[in-house]
């Protein structure tokens, strides 16, 4: 009984230790967006984060966890972008900035956001329509004609197909 026990809580702390690893990607998201608006206020736009993963995304199934090695968030001040880059492998943040960058008018929110990261790649592995390659997801808001949701963008720039999950609705799509 006792063997059992220590089972359950060694389970118990793993799952912790997961947990929080998944949760650095959204976490950073929101501390980025934080000190940047402290810094900036109103003139700051953010635009989208892109979340490198150690593992492919299917790897990422079989894994059972989320190891993200690197996140970029991207923002628009006045006529100014500035990259912040977290290499979570190093334990390093850099920041770019370039003039004049070319979104326009599609700012993320990440309070609006329902799902993280990983609520977004359960879905994805839950829905067996769509498989896309990569160990690259995109949280953006897409640019077009049409507004959408901001969406977790899953699969690499050379793919034939993105696969999509809304951030806030959970609907799996694609983007082609």
């Amino acid at each position: 009984m006792k063997k059992i026990f220590n089972l359950m809580i060694a389970f118990a702390i793993a799952l912790t230790i997961t947990s929080c690893k998944h949760d650095v990607y959204n976490e950073t998201i929101k501390k980025d967006v934080a000190e940047m608006t402290a810094k900036y206020g109103e003139d700051l736009i953010f635009y989208e984060s892109h979340a490198v993963l150690n593992k492919t995304i299917e790897e990422a199934k079989s894994y059972k966890g989320l190891d993200v090695a690197e996140c970029e968030n991207i923002f628009q001040v006045r006529d100014t972008c500035y990259t912040i880059t977290h290499d979570f492998v190093k334990g390093t943040t850099e920041v770019t900035a370039v003039d004049d960058y070319w979104l326009g008018s599609c700012e993320l929110n990440p309070d609006e956001f329902n799902l993280t990261i990983t609520d977004a790649l359960k879905v994805y592995f839950e829905n067996d329509q769509y498989k896309t390659t990569g160990n690259k997801i995109t949280l953006r808001a897409p640019v077009g004609p049409v507004q959408m949701n901001p969406m977790y963008i899953i699969g690499q720039h050379n793919s034939p197909m993105f696969v999509s999950v809304d951030a806030i609705t959970g609907k799996v799509g694609t983007l082609r």
